[in-house]
């Protein structure tokens, strides 16, 4: 297994949900991962940690984007389907949040606090 990478997060407003809370992506740059040799096509399944928490999520990009974007859809650890917006907003992150997280090949951490 690789080392997980630091690499630096953007969290992006990339729409709303019905209720009026953004839909919340997170955004990190390809240069920071390129050692990973993740695919650049298609969605790669991911688990987040968030503090304690786990969530089954996906991360996306294409050939021509610069960035990784953490899909806004998680699924919680009982197969519940929960909004990233509703986990970052819990812990302090909102639209241009900037903050450190580790990486690897299957999973994204993001520490509180």
């Amino acid at each position: 297994m690789t080392k997980p990478l630091t690499v630096e997060g953007r969290v992006n407003q990339v729409g709303f949900y019905s209720d009026c809370v953004p839909t919340l992506a997170i955004m990190f740059k390809k240069e920071q991962v390129l050692e990973l040799g993740l695919p650049q096509t298609g969605r790669i399944e991911v688990t987040l940690v968030v503090g304690e928490r786990k969530y089954a999520a996906g991360i996306r990009t294409t050939e021509k984007m610069v960035d990784f974007k953490l899909c806004p859809d998680l699924v919680d650890e009982g197969g519940a389907p929960i909004r990233l917006a509703d986990v970052l907003l819990a812990i302090g992150l909102s639209q241009r949040s900037r903050f450190l997280m580790a990486i690897d090949s299957h999973s994204i951490t993001i520490n509180q606090g």
